[in-house]
């Protein structure tokens, strides 16, 4: 049976959104942090008729419950936010925030999106994602 696979790269508001999440529901026993790698950090799996959302690391092939993981955003991730109306909504002109690059690098977060789930088992082999704030 064939396996549909599909990653998208997060980016901009949606990975900030994802990481200060996971920060503020970050379990209080040593949670798990992700600082480097490739990262699903929403990964969906079709498991005996009920949707699996977990935070998954490619890297070491480990999947996590959302609620026991940090995604850290290094200093390498650092960004100054424009003096431009259009970058108002990360903050004030010259600020520093942290954006997660939308191409990998190994020295950093990569955070993406994965679905695992066997072809013809959903209507028209698709699903939808709404993201909630």
């Amino acid at each position: 049976m064939r396996v549909l696979r599909s990653s998208l790269t997060v980016v901009g508001g949606t990975a900030a959104a994802l990481a200060c999440a996971s920060l503020a529901t970050a379990a209080a026993a040593a949670p798990t942090v992700l600082s480097t790698g490739h990262v699903d950090v929403v990964g969906v799996e079709l498991a005996d008729g009920a949707f699996q959302v977990h935070v998954h690391d490619d890297d070491s092939g480990l999947a996590y419950d959302p609620a026991d993981v940090v995604l850290e955003a290094l200093p390498g991730a650092a960004y100054t936010v424009p003096n431009d109306p259009c970058y108002a909504f990360l903050g004030a002109a010259g600020d520093t925030v942290h954006r997660l690059p939308q191409s990998q690098n190994p020295d950093l977060l990569w955070a993406g999106l994965s679905a695992h789930i066997d072809a013809g088992v959903l209507a028209g082999d698709a699903f939808t994602v709404t993201w909630r704030a």
